[in-house]
């Protein structure tokens, strides 16, 4: 693939966003951990409420992870109204986010409020180019917490 992976269609990126970072968290941080959220389901998936569309995608007894991948330009790129689903999961129970480097095979796992707050303190709102949906862009140097190598 050819261009920032972020600026490419939806329908081209649904077809990959996700799944590496899924699989680092498996192999890497619990192997017994369940997948919880939505993985690309044959309906219209934007007729579903955000909140559902936009489940966390690991579940483990006592919290659950979304999982972001990030490349080469070590950027986490989430959508608000991801972070803003999130927020309401949190409330059944606590939230964290996987950050999973593809390139130099290390991961990050940050409270799902601290990764928030990194995002609006050191984060950028940018918005994607295909649909202008707005999203947080943060570097790897402003993630909260150290990175633990594979």
């Amino acid at each position: 693939m050819s261009g920032s992976f972020y600026a490419q269609p939806f329908t081209k990126r649904l077809g990959q966003m996700g799944d590496a970072a899924e699989e680092a968290y498996i192999e890497h941080v619990n192997p017994k951990a369940w997948r919880f959220g939505l993985n690309r389901p044959e309906m219209h998936v934007p007729s579903m409420p955000v909140t559902l569309r936009s489940a966390p995608d690991i579940m483990e007894l006592d919290h659950f992870v979304e999982c972001v991948g990030i490349g080469r330009d070590s950027t986490a790129k989430v959508r608000l109204e991801k972070m803003d689903a999130l927020r309401l999961w949190s409330v059944i129970a606590p939230v964290r986010v996987f950050i999973w480097n593809s390139t130099k095979k290390i991961w990050w796992l940050i409270d799902h409020a601290t990764f928030e707050d990194a995002c609006r303190m050191e984060g950028e709102l940018d918005y994607f180019p295909d649909n202008g949906k707005p999203f947080w862009r943060l570097h790897a140097r402003h993630f909260p917490g150290e990175a633990h190598a594979t």
